[in-house]
C-alpha cells in the first residue's frame, strides 16, 4: 500500500485529478513541484508587494526552464511508439533544441535539430556548443523554405522520426504546462503562495500560455494569464494559444470524459497578449529587457536572459508602475522558463570547429556579435 501511495504523488498533478489521463504517454523529467517564493528585491524596488516567481528554472537538474515539462509528454508519446528520430527546429540559438538534444542523448534518442538564423549573441554560441555536446545532428539553413524541405527529406529517409513542432508547442507538450496550473493549485492549497491575481508568462511558441491557460480554468483558479510575445505572430499570438488550448482540451477529454465543458468565452476572458516588448526580430535585444535581466540579477541574484524572459518581466515590471494605484493586495507571479543550470564546464569542452562547417561563421567573427539594442517606446498597454 505504501509503494502504491508513492506511486500515486510521483504522477503528474493533472493525472491524480483525473485518472483516465493516465493512459497518456508520459515520462518523468522535472522535479515537482518547482519552488515557488517572493521576489523581496523587486518588491522593495518597484514599493510593491505581492510579487512571487515561480522557479521552472529548477526544473530539470542538468537543464531546467519550460521545457521538461512539454518533453514529459512529447517524449513519452516518442518512445510509446518507437521513434528513434527526434526532429524539431529553432533559431541558431533555440533553447528549446537544446533541451531536445539532452534529453534524446539521456534516452537513447537521435536528436536532428533544423536551425535558422537570429541575431548572433554569447547566448547563441553557447547553445550551439552544448547541440555539439549532446551529440545532436544540426543540420543548416538560411530560409523556412529550405528548412522544411530537409526536414521532410530527413522524414522521408529516417522512417521511425517524430517531428516537435518549434518549441514543443503542440497539444501534446501543451499538456505539460496544463500540468503546471494543476501544480500551482497544489502549491496555493499548501499555503506556499496565495492565488495569483495575474501570472506573466513569455509567449514564445505559445504552448506555455496555451497550457497555463487552459490548466487554470481547469484547476478552478482565477489566475488571468498575461503572455508577453518574444516571437513572430506566426507562432506567438492570442488566436494561436486559444487554437492551441482548444485542441489540448479535446485531446484530454478524449482520454476522460469526466473533465469539465469549459467555453471558448472563458479561454478568451482570462488571456491577455501584449506585443509592444518583442522588439520585432526574435532574439532582439530590448533596452527594457536588458534593463529587466541586469535588475533582477542585482536585487534578486536571479539569472535571466534578453530574448524571452527579460522581456516578459520587463512588462511586468510596466505593469506594475502604470496599474499600482488600482491593484490592491493583488498578487502577481512571474513564471520563470529560463533555465539556471550552469552549463559553462560543458561549453568549455566543445571546439566550435567540430560544428558543421557552416556554422563556423559564427565562431570565427565572420558574423559579428550583436550589439543593436531595439529601444522600446511604449509603456505598457
Amino acid at each position: 500500500m505504501k509503494n502504491e501511495n508513492k506511486q500515486e504523488k510521483e504522477l503528474p498533478y493533472i493525472m491524480q485529478q483525473y485518472p483516465g489521463l493516465q493512459k497518456i504517454p508520459w515520462i518523468s523529467l522535472i522535479d515537482a513541484p518547482t519552488p515557488v517564493h517572493r521576489l523581496n528585491g523587486l518588491e522593495k524596488k518597484l514599493d510593491f508587494y505581492g510579487i512571487y516567481i515561480k522557479r521552472d528554472d529548477k526544473s530539470n537538474p542538468e537543464y531546467g526552464g519550460n521545457k521538461p515539462r512539454k518533453f514529459e509528454f512529447l517524449l513519452g508519446y516518442a518512445l510509446k511508439n518507437k521513434k528513434k528520430h527526434i526532429l524539431t527546429m529553432g533559431g541558431i540559438g533555440s533553447n528549446h533544441c537544446v533541451a531536445n538534444s539532452m534529453f534524446c542523448k539521456q534516452l537513447g534518442l537521435k536528436s536532428v535539430v533544423f536551425l535558422q538564423n537570429q541575431p548572433l549573441t554569447e547566448h547563441v554560441r553557447h547553445n550551439l556548443l552544448l547541440e555539439l555536446y549532446y551529440d545532436a545532428k544540426i543540420i543548416h539553413k538560411k530560409t523556412q523554405i529550405g528548412l522544411a524541405m530537409a526536414m521532410i527529406w530527413y522524414m522521408i529517409t529516417h522512417w521511425r522520426s517524430y517531428l516537435i513542432w518549434a518549441g514543443g508547442s503542440n497539444k501534446i507538450g501543451t499538456i505539460g504546462f496544463v500540468n503546471g496550473a494543476f501544480e500551482l493549485k497544489h502549491q496555493i492549497d499548501e499555503g506556499i503562495l496565495p492565488e495569483p491575481d495575474y501570472i506573466f508568462t513569455t509567449t514564445g511558441s505559445s504552448g506555455t500560455t496555451a497550457g497555463l491557460l487552459l490548466g487554470c480554468e481547469l484547476a478552478g483558479l482565477k489566475s488571468k494569464i498575461i503572455g508577453v510575445t518574444v516571437s513572430s505572430k506566426q507562432f506567438a499570438s492570442r488566436k494561436r494559444a486559444i487554437v492551441l488550448a482548444k485542441k489540448c482540451y479535446q485531446y484530454l477529454r478524449e482520454y476522460d470524459s469526466t473533465i469539465p465543458i469549459i467555453s471558448e468565452n472563458s479561454l478568451e476572458q482570462r488571456l491577455e497578449i501584449n506585443t509592444n516588448y518583442f522588439g520585432g526580430t526574435y532574439g532582439i535585444v530590448t533596452d527594457k529587457g536588458k534593463y529587466a535581466v541586469d535588475l533582477i540579477k542585482e536585487i534578486d541574484n536571479m539569472e535571466l536572459e534578453t530574448t524571452y524572459t527579460g522581456k516578459t518581466l520587463s512588462a511586468m515590471i510596466d505593469f506594475i508602475k502604470k496599474y499600482r494605484e488600482t491593484l490592491h493586495n493583488e498578487t502577481l507571479l512571474f513564471w520563470n522558463t529560463y533555465s539556471s543550470v550552469d552549463q559553462s564546464e560543458k561549453i568549455k569542452k566543445m571546439d566550435f570547429h567540430n560544428l558543421n562547417h557552416n556554422l563556423h561563421m559564427y565562431f570565427n567573427g565572420s558574423v559579428p556579435l550583436s550589439k543593436k539594442v531595439v529601444k522600446i517606446e511604449k509603456m505598457y498597454d
